[in-house]
């Protein structure tokens, strides 16, 4: 730049924006792609740079043509400075060179960066996409009508629809996904290969667009984010277009096409059978195009589309950092009363910055304390034994380092702050007033700590098991049925039988049709019907006087076994309860002896509550001196108000172990209901809830080393 008189490069693409009412200017330096923007003052300021007028003269010519601005030659030249700053004005060769050298550095800085930034928002790029984005857009211009907006937009819908009509199979095939709960070693890598072409193609959709409305996508590569991998596409053009819905189509982009690309995969998984490989492969990417897309690339707190729609939307650039930068001004100024350079913004601004700060803030601790929770409990899992428990150190000192290096900013910004504020309200702290009630304070928590008594309580889960199980089984093979066919001789009345009803001993609770047992009772009544005709028409003193009745007498035995058959088809309760556990289909064969149901009687269910080790002791100890009636419990099942009670009567150890400790089993009676409260009637087997062991009280103290006895404990 020569000294007397700048020139503002001829290269730079300026642009000219309205937002919020006002005029914009957003420059683009071609060379560095960085992006200023300045205000229409400035922006006459910068133009009146044409390298033939000086600093005196360009402050004199605009106060002139702007005499509500008072401007020397001063002011004009750290105007002039600023932008010399930026790199807007033409340099001399001596100084191309030494911006040259200076780029190079940055270069290799930013590339040493890229290797040790922070693993939250990591960006490694691969390839420039320009050349490509600029050979295929004249071949891809169709995408940009509204007949192809209209087009995938009723394909959505009816895809949509599908997804809507199939809920439970969709939602059950996503779980199953997700959670690598089924599926064989190579449907996850079809799944993964599916996540990095759909990735692809959305950030495609991003350059390709920006390409369309004038921009330049020099830059594409590997994003991870939040330890998630992800691809980026740097469409930063954007905040060149002067519409804002240009730049709004930039960013909504990527997730139409993985829409569109959803809805086709839509119709081939509902069109193609299941278990197929095109079906599985399509039912992955459909929930890979509609999950990825909603759940996560919407998501306007994360700095992927949903937060760059958000700043095109609210005209706020920088809206993160700007938020939570205002969110700690206000916290140090209004809360802790701390002098502070002022902040000022609008009433507009004042709104968006804190919604968008607290909102911003409570998303990044939840997901820090969702990683760190997850890597503790990899950790507590690992750690098995003395040695596991020194391996257990050792990973626990590189996990705290890489959660240092993800949020290390944090707890240093957190110390300076409380070192500022104790530098600025150091009078306070040494005042009585402060002091004096710091100290009572600190003595009342002490003495609660060393006096204080807590109640003892352990809480756990428990399931509900039976103490008696009677099995109902058959007396003769056949057709098993649920519905019972009415008898008038043997007082049967038409019913169904279901699992969970209740019975009384005696009643019918399965029908075992056997078609050789009913031929044969219809032959034995037929043959007795033939004797006790037989009988009356035989003439004293025959032969068949003698061999009539004993043939009457076969034809009444042989009938009263065929009854008796037949009688028990008819399976019947031998004690009265719920029926429990069937699994027999109706018109299911079975044989003889071959349990149908089991009987559990309600008053006889015992709750199991799971116990660690480290709580095993206490529980015994108590029960050792105050006996069982001492430790009483209280459950609740999951949604429900009503609080069942019982007591504990006995204390056995299980056959597993959780987090390299001991699991033992409270075993508990229910006590009935004194005022009722509640009705053991709907309990069932298998029932399962939460459960609080009261066993006295012990000091806070007592509690506290306790806990970390346990801990420590657990880790080793």
């Amino acid at each position: 730049m020569a000294d007397k008189f700048p020139k503002l490069r001829e290269d730079l693409k300026i642009t000219r924006q309205v937002q919020q009412g006002e005029t914009l200017f957003v420059v683009k330096d071609p060379e560095t792609r960085e992006y200023c923007s300045f205000s229409d003052v400035e922006m006459k300021l910068l133009r009146l740079m044409d390298g033939r007028r000086s600093a005196k003269e360009m402050a004199s010519i605009f106060s002139e043509r702007n005499p509500e601005y008072e401007l020397d030659e001063n002011d004009m030249s750290e105007f002039i400075a600023s932008a010399d700053k930026l790199n807007l004005l033409v340099k001399t060769a001596q100084e191309r060179n030494v911006m040259l050298l200076e780029r190079m550095r940055q270069e290799r800085k930013s590339k040493l960066l890229s290797k040790k930034g922070s693993w939250m928002y990591k960006r490694f790029p691969i390839i420039d996409p320009h050349k490509f984005f600029t050979s295929i857009h004249p071949y891809t211009k169709w995408i940009f009508t509204w007949g192809f907006i209209s087009v995938t937009f009723s394909m959505m819908v009816v895809a949509w629809i599908i997804v809507g009509m199939n809920f439970e199979e969709v939602l059950n095939g996503v779980i199953s996904i997700y959670t690598f709960s089924a599926g064989a070693w190579w449907q996850y890598l079809t799944l993964w290969a599916i996540v990095l072409v759909v990735i692809g193609i959305h950030e495609c959709g991003h350059g390709l667009t920006c390409h369309h409305y004038g921009g330049e996508v020099h830059e594409m590569g590997f994003l991870l984010l939040f330890f998630q991998p992800c691809l980026y596409a740097n469409v930063s053009d954007a905040w060149t277009f002067p519409k804002k819905s240009d730049k709004l189509w930039v960013v909504f982009a990527g997730g139409y096409i993985e829409f569109v690309l959803g809805a086709i995969f839509t119709f081939i998984w509902a069109l193609t059978y299941p278990g197929t490989l095109l079906n599985l492969i399509s039912f992955q990417a459909m929930t890979v195009c509609g999950l990825s897309s909603v759940l996560f690339n919407f998501n306007p707190l994360i700095k992927l589309d949903g937060y760059y729609a958000l700043c095109d939307y609210t005209e706020v650039p920088n809206l993160r950092q700007n938020s939570l930068d205002y969110v700690k001004y206000l916290v140090k100024t209004k809360v802790f009363g701390m002098q502070m350079e002022p902040m000022t913004v609008n009433h507009r601004l004042h709104r968006i910055y804190i919604t968008y700060g607290v909102a911003c803030t409570l998303y990044l601790m939840s997901m820090m304390t969702g990683i760190a929770v997850m890597l503790f409990n990899i950790l507590w899992g690992a750690a098995k034994g003395f040695f596991g428990g020194i391996l257990g150190f050792v990973a626990l000192y590189f996990i705290l380092k890489l959660i240092y290096s993800i949020v290390g900013r944090y707890p240093m910004g957190a110390y300076k702050f409380l070192r500022d504020y104790v530098k600025e309200r150091q009078k306070m702290f040494k005042s009585p007033k402060f002091y004096v009630p710091a100290l009572v304070l600190f003595l009342a928590i002490s003495g609660y700590v060393v006096f204080g008594t807590k109640e003892r309580t352990i809480t756990s889960t428990f399931m509900l098991e039976p103490t008696q199980v009677i099995s109902v089984r058959t007396k003769v093979d056949g057709i098993a049925s649920l519905r019972i066919p009415a008898d008038e001789f043997l007082g049967i009345v038409a019913g169904k039988v279901h699992e969970g009803m209740r019975v009384e001993e005696g009643d019918v609770v399965m029908f075992v049709r056997n078609d050789r047992i009913q031929e044969l009772l219809a032959k034995t009544r037929s043959a007795l019907i033939r004797a006790e005709e037989g009988i009356r028409s035989v003439s004293p003193g025959s032969d068949s006087a003698i061999s009539a009745p004993l043939e009457l007498e076969a034809a009444r035995l042989a009938y009263e076994q065929a009854e008796e058959s037949y009688d028990a088809q008819f399976v019947r309760a031998t004690a009265s309860g719920r029926l429990i556990a069937t699994e027999l289909v109706e018109g299911e064969h079975v044989s003889v002896n071959q349990e149908l149901w089991q009987i559990v009687d309600p008053t006889s269910l015992q709750a199991n509550v799971t116990l660690m080790e480290r709580d095993f002791a206490d529980v015994q100890q108590y029960l050792s001196v105050f006996g069982e009636t001492g430790a009483q419990v209280s459950m609740s099942l999951p949604g429900e108000e009503d609080e069942f009670r019982g007591l504990v009567s006995s204390v056995t150890q299980a056959a597993t172990r959780e987090a390299n400790q001991k699991v033992f089993q409270a075993r508990c009676t229910f006590l009935p209901s004194e005022e009722g409260d509640y009705n053991l009637e709907f309990l069932r087997t298998g029932m399962s809830g939460k459960a609080t062991i009261h066993i006295g009280e012990m000091s806070v103290r007592e509690s506290i080393v306790r806990w970390a006895q346990g801990t420590f404990k657990g880790i080793f």
